[in-house]
């Protein structure tokens, strides 16, 4: 079960709630919300009706484009057995669905309300920011069993962050997305990727049994749009987050 959900609905441009970043906890607890619902709406009126954009208990809103939109209203109807795309549900909704709604009251097509439940915002995730990491599935594993396991960035991409951030781990199987929300228990810092491979910490990562060579390659292919990705590099461990 997601630790996000959904609290309400409201306009897309309403500026008393802040976007959410993407990340697949938040994606999939409206998709769950949509589904139980039974809400079929398009891309144009997830932009544009006063009731189209997700509120998230994090006191946050959820604003994707209208392909954005598409993609998740085509997942969320296929969990039925269909086969629809993105394009189905981008400024419209098939023709089949509006004619099902008509011949039969059961296939009514149900739409939210304009109205957020205020009293349902936890305190405790929206003081958190929210990113997302991809990983290698045995760290997603480890955190999934219950222990402290590490990761390693850049300050440059991930600077800002500190203890108790949540940071979702993904990685994929196929095209099926893994994912697990964690929180930032420590933080370090190493003036080289070669001084973070020396240190404890690195024997939680990924890299703990590889070679310094084959690690460094693999850090600066994965931060290749980094000017200088072995240098000011940062280390987090992580548990996984319980509200």
């Amino acid at each position: 079960m997601s630790i996000f959900k959904v609290i309400g609905w409201t306009d897309y441009s309403n500026k008393k709630y802040a976007d959410c970043d993407f990340c697949y906890s938040i994606y999939y607890a409206v998709a769950d919300e949509l589904y139980d619902k039974k809400y079929i709406f398009d891309g144009s009126a997830h932009q544009n009706a006063k009731w189209g954009c997700p509120v998230l208990n994090n006191g946050m809103k959820l604003c994707l484009s209208m392909r954005g939109w598409g993609g998740l209203m085509a997942e969320v109807v296929n969990r039925d057995g269909s086969n629809y795309d993105y394009m189905d549900f981008y400024m419209d909704i098939p023709q089949e669905i509006y004619e099902g709604d008509k011949k039969d009251k059961s296939k009514k097509l149900a739409f939210p309300k304009p109205r957020v439940d205020k009293s349902q915002i936890s305190s405790n995730l929206s003081r958190r920011k929210v990113d997302t990491l991809k990983v290698a599935g045995v760290t997603l594993c480890e955190i999934e069993k219950g222990g402290i396991t590490a990761a390693v960035s850049t300050n440059y991409y991930f600077g800002n962050k500190k203890t108790e951030d949540l940071i979702e781990f993904f990685y994929f199987e196929g095209e099926q997305a893994k994912y697990i929300l964690t929180e930032i228990v420590s933080v370090s810092k190493f003036e080289t990727f070669k001084d973070f491979m020396e240190s404890d910490i690195a024997k939680k990562t990924e890299y703990a049994s590889i070679p310094l060579a084959k690690a460094q390659a693999d850090f600066v292919k994965r931060y290749k749009y980094n000017p200088e990705p072995l240098k000011d590099v940062m280390a987090f461990e992580f548990k996984k987050f319980t509200e």
